[in-house]
């Protein structure tokens, strides 16, 4: 298997449904693993991640939490755009 160590992830959509698959690999591959979501859920205290709340739909809140990301952990090496709605 693939290893990511000392590489960054930023992965949005990332605490529910195919977004923690794909956080749990990225952990367990040894990535540093920060996360946009639009919701809290327990879980994410679980998880060895940084993890920012924000609505990926308002690009002004987005940029703000992505230079916050940045000044943190650096620039992404990998960017993973999962979220979604399902309707």
């Amino acid at each position: 298997m693939f290893r990511l160590d000392n590489k960054t992830v930023l992965i949005t959509g990332g605490l529910s449904g195919i977004g923690a698959s794909i956080v749990d690999l990225f952990v367990a591959q040894g990535a540093s693993v920060s996360v946009i979501d639009l919701h809290l859920p327990a879980k994410v205290q679980e998880l060895k991640i940084l993890y920012k709340q924000c609505d990926i739909a308002n690009l002004t809140e987005v940029n703000s939490i992505i230079s916050e990301i940045v000044k943190e952990i650096g620039v992404p090496d990998i960017i993973v755009n999962n979220a979604g709605i399902a309707h």
